[in-house]
């Protein structure tokens, strides 16, 4: 070996300890599966997950036991050596995986162990690699593996006069780069108004007696499991259509200013005279402000609050009874408009957060205090179109300031919380709004320290409060946007650099409050230590979805497995699930007397932090596993028995099936109510959209591995040859799984979210249908069945296929589509036995307690088959879609046809 090789890779230093002792920094004996320090503690001990390049790679005479770094290396330094096509198929190293770990810990993090005991990738016959075979994906001299993920194809989606691009990472993102499930979702959406416009047809014609015995026959559709769901659809299509802003409150050609003109006055004078008249007691004022303070402003504090209290009593006037009257004119009346507005926002967030409190009745109450829930949705309503009736009167984005944006955050979150928002994932407006809000805050300068501008403090108005509200806007920004935007791929290099440049010249957030700004609170100071932590892991998912994204046109996968390496490393660090405190009545709490004496439980806002960041984390490495095993399963697809692909798949499926069962356990834990002695109940409500958008990642890759292993299945039984047995029992066993999985959540989430969340309760109802799809074997039977009537037949009608293809990207002409998935030998034979089997592995190993699997099937019975418990009887439903005719036809014929939405 020449010493330059050797010099090489000795100053190369490969991390070697275990994930938990560097995070805290202790002495590791590296040894493996578990280091004695993580036995001893019973905790669960990894490794993390590295690909070198192949200049790094230990020399052959030095090797050590195979590990990640090694396998991903030797696919990178196959396909770069020149004599690639001299090697034989023995040369092709095996890559073993780690039983997932049944560790009783909670943390996430990436495993990288490896046993002895599995191995995948034998009996392959290499195929020669030609230039050609890296057109989309190549492996540069260098040894390192560079992608080209992206299709400008798969990203655009168009209909009516709406044009976007998907967010990358996003639920509808994913599943377009997924041809599985997005010949699924095409499916099951297409079936969905298909059978509308077969009832809809039906009660439009003469034909009353229609036969029903024929109906039964068949197997049950999509429509009779959403027909609850199609009631609360229309009822909240109503609803909004009345709740629209009247069209003369926008662009207005008047300015608010202490001197207006007449009709401007007149205007805001009888909308202050309006919001008098509903606006409740002031007992009850009291009690949801400190509701906020307590359970509200800890996850989105946006304001300073002694500076709030301080503007609201310059507007509120106690009267002689028990209301409030608002002074608003005379002087400095855009100032007091705009306290009036953040007031009517910040109480109704309040007011609905109740709405999912089941100790609050739905009405006719005897407390005086707390409303029932349907009055205080009402209000709230109502507070929210009068506030922003006023916020376009204020015309933000001409008269650009601080309150404005806080102003306009709050409206967000007042729709984005809302347990009536119908949205089951971030929509591409909601990352518009947040990306416009944020160039807002970049216009008001917010990304720099305020401290540093003297103008500010030269103000002879001027209060260290007004420096700290600023701050707390741009920390409270980020944070929404790591939620909407950063999870869902939408993040580009300015957000990068604005993220770094608010740190500076500080050496952190904290510091900053504690050092320069000693008028914050206790409570403040503490919360911000915590955002500090925050910020640094949006830093870094940033930077892996900078990684992933379409801007960068190639992805480099070392680069990308090293990024999430890091921020396992920072969620093991700085929120550890070993961290969690079980919440005692009188525990760590805070009171702020100057907050309506609110109290805060310190502990239950850190552990609301813990279990929220690793719910973001892990669905950002879902998302990003299911991608790159998309990507690695359709260059198999293409190039048959290439190893080094096969490789890949495999090793990324895996992880993917690694992640998804750590984000299934998380989120069960919550649904079960596991969590409750670490969050308080009062915090659920700024938890809950989180839960309910994970659920609908878990149920995407969960249908992403059934379509995969049921059309397996499919084919082992067209085959002419003897079935293996055990292969197919496998197969079953893995489907059964994940039937429990889907069953769990669905009957968990729908105790815990179903009563209060529209969204949920419009998804549930889907997933039930999905349950019964995979109970009966049926789910290959119903997306075999929509495409070829869209190929072979004329029985769809044509708007119907047009808005599948608008939503989906596919149509008739997309043939070749379903050829080379649905029924591509070369893709399904790289689910192998070996493969299956560790994919049972990981769910044996997991913490998820799954059903007994009857072990004896026979090749024709499906593994969880019983009867369906939902009825046939559709004579209210029909009833239901007579009476509505109309708004359903505009549904088919108008819009995309989300009913529910998919």
């Amino acid at each position: 070996m020449s010493a330059k090789v050797v010099k090489q890779y000795r100053n190369k230093r490969v991390i070697s300890v275990c994930t938990a002792c560097k995070a805290k920094k202790l002495k590791c004996d590296k040894l493996r599966p578990s280091c004695s320090r993580c036995l001893k503690a019973k905790k669960q001990c990894t490794y993390p997950l590295t690909i070198s390049n192949v200049t790094t790679l230990t020399p052959p005479d030095e090797s050590t036991s195979p590990n990640f770094t090694q396998h991903l290396s030797h696919i990178a330094h196959s396909a770069s050596d020149k004599s690639v096509n001299d090697r034989s198929p023995t040369d092709v190293k095996s890559f073993h995986r780690e039983r997932y770990p049944s560790s009783s810990s909670s943390t996430i993090t990436i495993n990288s162990t490896i046993p002895n005991n599995h191995s995948f990738g034998t009996n392959i016959h290499e195929k020669p690699l030609t230039e050609d075979s890296f057109s989309q994906t190549n492996i540069n001299g260098k040894g390192k593996i560079i992608l080209d993920l992206w299709d400008p194809n798969k990203s655009i989606v168009t209909y009516g006069s709406t044009t976007y691009c998907d967010a990358s990472l996003g639920s509808h993102g994913l599943i377009q780069y997924d041809p599985y499930t997005r010949l699924f979702c095409g499916a099951l959406h297409g079936s969905v108004l298909y059978e509308l416009q077969s009832r809809l047809t039906f009660i439009s014609s003469d034909c009353a007696d229609q036969p029903a015995n024929e109906e039964k026959k068949k197997k049950l559709g999509p429509l009779h499991f959403l027909e609850k769901a199609i009631i609360k659809w229309v009822e909240k299509t109503n609803e909004y259509v009345k709740n629209q802003l009247p069209l003369d409150y926008f662009n207005t050609t008047y300015t608010i200013e202490d001197t207006m003109h007449p009709n401007l006055l007149a205007a805001i004078q009888m909308i202050i005279r309006e919001i008098e008249i509903i606006m409740i007691d002031k007992d009850q004022i009291d009690y949801y402000l400190k509701h906020f303070y307590e359970n509200i402003y800890p996850y989105y504090p946006l304001i300073e609050i002694p500076l709030f209290e301080k503007k609201l009593k310059n507007i509120l006037v106690e009267n002689q009874g028990n209301h409030y009257e608002f002074n608003v004119f005379k002087q400095n009346i855009r100032i007091k408009l705009e306290t009036l507005v953040m007031f009517l926002l910040i109480l109704s967030i309040s007011l609905r957060s109740k709405l999912i409190d089941p100790t609050v009745p739905m009405k006719e109450k005897e407390d005086e205090t707390i409303l029932d829930k349907k009055n205080a949705n009402d209000i709230a309503t109502q507070l929210i179109v009068f506030a922003q009736k006023l916020l376009s009167l204020l015309n933000g984005f001409k008269f650009t300031n601080e309150n404005i944006l806080c102003c306009t955050l709050y409206l967000f979150l007042a729709e984005y919380l809302h347990a009536e928002n119908r949205t089951i994932s971030a929509t591409h407006d909601e990352i518009l709004t947040l990306s416009c809000l944020s160039n807002l805050a970049t216009t008001l300068g917010l990304y720099n320290d305020p401290g540093q501008f003297d103008r500010y403090k030269n103000n002879p108005d001027f209060e260290y409060g007004s420096i700290l509200f600023k701050r707390k806007l741009w920390i409270s920004l980020q944070s929404i946007k790591l939620q909407v935007c950063t999870l869902e791929g939408s993040f580009n290099e300015m957000d990068a650099k604005y993220l770094e440049l608010f740190k500076l010249p500080s050496d952190g957030i904290s510091a900053v409050l504690n050092d320069r700004f000693k008028e914050s609170t206790l409570f403040d100071f503490k919360l911000f230590s915590i955002h500090e932590d925050v910020y640094g892991f949006h830093s870094k998912l940033g930077k892996l979805m900078l990684l992933m994204a379409p801007t960068a046109r190639s992805q480099d996968l070392s680069a990308i497995v090293d990024t999430i390496n890091d921020i396992s490393l920072h969620m093991e660090n700085k929120f550890s699930f070993d961290e969690l405190v079980n919440i005692e009545a009188n525990g760590n709490t805070i009171k702020e007397d100057n907050w309506r004496h609110a109290t805060i439980n310190l502990d239950a806002v850190k552990n609301f932090y813990n279990i929220h960041v690793n719910i973001i984390g892990v669905s950002s490495m879902l998302g990003t596993y299911s991608l790159l095993t998309s990507h690695f399963e359709q260059k198999c697809g293409s190039e048959e028995n290439n190893p080094k692909w096969i490789e890949l798949y495999e090793t990324f499926l895996l992880k993917t099936v690694e992640t998804f069962l750590k984000l299934s356990e998380l989120t069960l834990n919550y649904l079960d109510g596991s969590y409750s002695k670490y969050i308080l109940k009062e915090h659920e409500f700024c938890l809950n959209k989180a839960i309910f958008f994970s659920l609908i990642r878990m149920w995407r890759s969960l249908f992403s591995f059934a379509l995969r292993f049921s059309y397996k299945k499919d084919q082992m039984k067209k085959s002419n040859s003897d079935v293996d047995r055990n292969q197919f029992n496998a197969i079953n066993k893995c489907l059964f799984r994940l039937t429990d999985i889907l069953t769990k959540t669905a009957d968990l989430g729908s105790a815990k979210l179903e009563e209060y969340y529209i969204g949920a309760y419009q998804a549930l109802q889907m997933v039930r249908y999905l349950i019964y799809t995979m109970e009966e074997g049926y789910l290959t039977m119903m997306v075999n069945k929509y495409w070829n009537k869209i190929f072979n037949s004329s029985s769809i009608p044509e708007r119907i296929i047009e808005k599948v293809n608008s939503k989906w990207g596919i149509g008739p002409k997309n043939q070749d589509l379903v050829k080379n998935y649905l029924a591509n030998d070369n893709v399904l034979r790289n689910i192998s036995p070996d493969l299956v089997n560790q994919v049972n592995t990981l769910m044996e190993g997991s913490n998820i307690n799954f059903k007994n699997f009857p072990e004896t099937l026979s090749i024709d019975s499906t593994p969880n088959s019983e009867d369906s418990p939902v009825t046939n009887n559709q004579d209210f439903l029909n009833q239901f879609l007579e009476a509505n005719f109309d708004l359903f036809s505009r549904v088919i014929n108008d819009n995309m046809g989300e009913l529910p939405e998919i």
